[in-house]
């Protein structure tokens, strides 16, 4: 019997944890309005050059601050080499790597793996509506991954899980600007840290 629960276990934690991969599929039956800004900005990038005038607007002269080029260039890329489906797929892709990261972080901090699948299934199940065809879901990616590396340095106190910040931030900057975000991230858990420390 026991044999029985710990071989379909497994089945059903992976069920579990398809379930908000499945909500967000059935969000994305098409993709944000939002992205057709993106998408065709990422197209004018790659065949001219960072626009400093917006380029689609009827308003003559209209200035504009390419905050996401980055963004708008893989958009750009995986929209005109895969379609609609090729740009919905990274949606899905990208979801998929959040919901790991998150159980990776809410493992570290509860050393309980059903608590953390819970917790990350929860947690994708509540944020389906966030992962559509827009910047937002690098910036939840590069968050998570920011706040694993953190959390793997207040438990292990090695330096080598903080090499990685300078790269996430500048990522942060270059696809959704949110460089403020992360700073404030990385201080408040550089202050949990420090509180830990004292307490040691």
């Amino acid at each position: 019997m026991n044999n029985f629960f710990k071989k379909y276990k497994i089945i059903f934690f992976i069920l579990l944890f398809l379930i908000p991969i499945i909500l967000i599929i059935i969000e994305n039956k098409e993709v944000n309005n939002d992205f057709w800004f993106l998408v065709n900005t990422g197209k004018y990038i790659v065949k001219n050059d960072l626009p400093h005038i917006d380029p689609f607007t009827f308003h003559e002269g209209l200035k504009l601050v390419t905050q996401q080029w980055l963004t708008d260039i893989i958009f750009y890329f995986t929209y005109s080499n895969f379609g609609k489906y090729g740009m919905l797929s990274l949606v899905i892709i990208i979801s998929i790597i959040n919901e790991l990261l998150i159980y990776k972080t809410s493992y570290l901090l509860s050393k309980n793996k059903t608590l953390s699948i819970l917790i990350s299934v929860v947690s994708m199940s509540l944020l389906r509506g966030f992962f559509v065809t827009r910047p937002q879901i690098i910036t939840y990616t590069l968050l998570n991954l920011e706040l694993l590396q953190l959390e793997k340095f207040i438990q292990t106190k090695e330096i080598k899980h903080l090499y990685i910040l300078p790269i996430i931030s500048l990522l942060e900057i270059n696809t959704i600007s949110l460089y403020v975000i992360s700073q404030m991230e990385i201080w408040l858990d550089t202050q949990e840290s420090w509180k830990l420390h004292k307490k040691q």
